[in-house]
């Protein structure tokens, strides 16, 4: 069961004279009935504020042929691929003549 945020309410109560205003957000389940549960003024306000500024989602410009050609003129180019280092390659590894040969080299406890 699913419950999406359909609107919110505000209500006062007059009979109290004292004009009291509750605020509600109101869910509806996937079966057609509803919830409605306060929240404080604030809460109502950040809610509303929230999806009054909601800008329209922007659509994705199409990507044009002169776009596609400089992405792939920004790869790297031959030559910058030899002078490059291999991450984890033996040029890298730190020579240290305390790390063992084998399995079988390594003391045991």
């Amino acid at each position: 069961m699913s419950l999406t945020l359909s609107r919110f309410s505000q209500e006062v109560d007059v009979a109290s004279g004292n004009l009291d205003v509750k605020f509600f957000a109101v869910f509806k389940a996937d079966d057609g009935r509803e919830l409605k549960l306060p929240i404080s003024p604030e809460a109502s306000q950040t809610l509303i504020g929230f999806f009054a500024d909601k800008a329209p989602p922007m659509e994705k410009e199409a990507e044009t042929w002169e776009e596609r050609e400089e992405q792939l003129n920004s790869l790297p180019g031959e030559e910058e691929l030899q002078d490059a280092t291999e991450f984890g390659s033996e040029e890298e590894q730190p020579e240290d003549d305390d790390v063992p040969d084998s399995e079988e080299s390594v003391p045991s406890l």
